[in-house]
C-alpha cells in the first residue's frame, strides 16, 4: 500500500505545532520580543513546506525522475519568498535584527530538512522501483 500525501502531512502539521509552541514558550520565558510573532513565522514556513510537499507528490506521481529538480526549484522559490517575507524587517529601523533573523532561519532550516527528507525518500523509492 502506497503512503498517501495526507499521511505525510499529519506529521508535518504535528511537528509544526510542537516547534511553534516550543519557540513561543522559550521566547516568553526569556522575555524576548521579535519583529514577527511566532505564529506568523511558523505559518509562513508551514504553508511553503505544504506547497513543496504537494509539488513533490504531484511530480513523483507523473514524472518520478524529476523529483530532485522539483525540490531544487521549490527551494529556490522558497528562498525568494523568505526574502520578501523578511524585507519589512530588513528595511525597518529596528536596531538588533540578528535575533529576529535567527528566529526566522532556525525554523527555516528545520522545515527545509523535512522537505529534503521527503524528497530523498521519494527519490529512493523511485530508484528501487526502477
Amino acid at each position: 500500500m502506497k503512503p498517501t500525501l495526507v499521511s505525510k502531512l499529519i506529521p508535518l502539521f504535528i511537528i509544526s505545532i510542537v516547534l511553534s509552541l516550543l519557540q513561543y514558550g522559550i521566547l516568553s520565558i526569556l522575555n524576548i520580543e521579535s519583529y514577527y510573532n511566532t505564529i506568523s513565522i511558523y505559518s509562513f514556513h508551514f504553508i511553503l513546506t505544504l506547497i513543496t510537499y504537494i509539488a513533490l507528490h504531484y511530480i513523483n506521481l507523473h514524472f518520478p525522475d524529476k523529483v530532485g529538480f522539483t525540490f531544487m526549484g521549490c527551494s529556490t522559490l522558497k528562498m525568494f519568498a523568505c526574502i520578501l517575507f523578511l524585507l519589512p524587517l530588513l528595511l525597518s529601523e529596528k536596531e538588533n535584527k540578528i535575533t529576529d533573523i535567527l528566529l526566522f532561519f532556525i525554523p527555516y532550516f528545520l522545515f527545509l530538512s523535512l522537505e529534503a527528507i521527503y524528497a530523498f525518500k521519494l527519490v529512493n523509492n523511485q530508484s528501487k522501483n526502477s
